[in-house]
C-alpha cells in the first residue's frame, strides 16, 4: 500500500437504511443507541434515530469521512455484516474489527466479556475466498493435535468442532465451511473450553443467517 493510501475494509455493517464502510484498521462496537467506531485514534459515536443518523466525532476527526463512508441502503433491519460475496448476522456481545495479522482474513469478532465470563479470550473470524482445491472439505481445516468432537451437515455449510490443548489449557475450535460458486469461505470460532459457549452460539447464529 502506497503512502497516503487508505487500507480497504473487507466488510461493512448495514441496517436502519444505512451502510457504514469503515477505514482499516477499525473497531466497531454496538451500543444501545447505535455504534461506536474507532480508527487511527479517532472516535465516532453514531446514533440511529428513525431513518436518520446522528453522530459526534472526537480524537481529532474532522468529520465522519475521516473514519468511514456512510451510504443509504434499502435494508431496514438491525445491523448486519455485509461483504461483496455474502451477508450474515452480527451477533450481540461481539465487536467487529479489522484483522491484525496477514492472511486471507475478512474480519474478526471480539467478545465484550470480562475474565471468566462466557466468551472471554475467544475469537471469531471469517477467512476466504479459498479455492476448492485449497480447502476441499472441513477435514482440511483440522490441524495437528486436534481431536474431532462434533460434525454437522447443513444445507448451506458443513461444520466441525475440535478439541486441543493450548498452553496447558483445553481449547475448542469450530469451523463452518461455505461453498460459493468456485470458492470457499470459512468461519472459525476458537477459545478456552471453559468460556467457549458464547463464541459457539455466535458462530451458529452467523452460519444460520449466511446467504448470498
Amino acid at each position: 500500500m502506497s503512502a497516503g493510501e487508505e487500507a480497504r475494509a473487507h466488510v461493512r455493517i448495514a441496517g436502519h437504511r444505512l451502510a457504514l464502510v469503515p477505514k482499516a484498521p477499525f473497531v466497531i462496537e454496538r451500543t444501545a443507541e447505535g455504534v461506536h467506531v474507532t480508527h487511527a485514534g479517532m472516535l465516532a459515536r453514531l446514533r440511529v434515530v428513525g431513518e436518520s443518523l446522528r453522530y459526534i466525532v472526537d480524537g481529532g476527526a474532522r468529520g465522519l469521512h475521516d473514519l468511514m463512508i456512510a451510504v443509504d441502503t434499502d435494508y431496514t433491519g438491525p445491523f448486519r455484516l455485509e461483504t461483496s460475496d455474502f451477508v450474515c448476522a452480527w451477533p450481540v456481545g461481539f465487536s467487529l474489527a479489522s484483522p491484525d495479522r496477514d492472511g486471507p482474513f475478512l474480519f474478526d469478532l471480539l467478545p465484550a466479556a470480562a475474565d471468566g465470563e462466557s466468551g472471554a479470550d475467544c475469537l471469531l473470524f471469517m477467512a476466504g475466498p479459498y479455492t476448492r482445491e485449497l480447502c476441499p472439505s472441513v477435514d482440511a481445516l483440522v490441524g495437528e493435535g486436534r481431536a474431532e468432537a462434533a460434525r454437522e451437515e447443513h444445507a448451506t455449510h458443513t461444520a466441525i468442532e475440535v478439541v486441543y490443548e493450548h498452553r496447558g489449557e483445553v481449547y475448542r475450535q469450530r469451523h463452518a465451511r461455505f461453498e460459493l460458486g468456485d470458492y470457499v469461505f470459512v468461519l472459525t470460532a476458537q477459545g478456552p473450553a471453559a468460556t467457549f459457549q458464547l463464541a459457539s452460539d455466535a458462530a451458529r447464529e452467523m452460519a444460520g443467517s449466511f446467504r448470498t
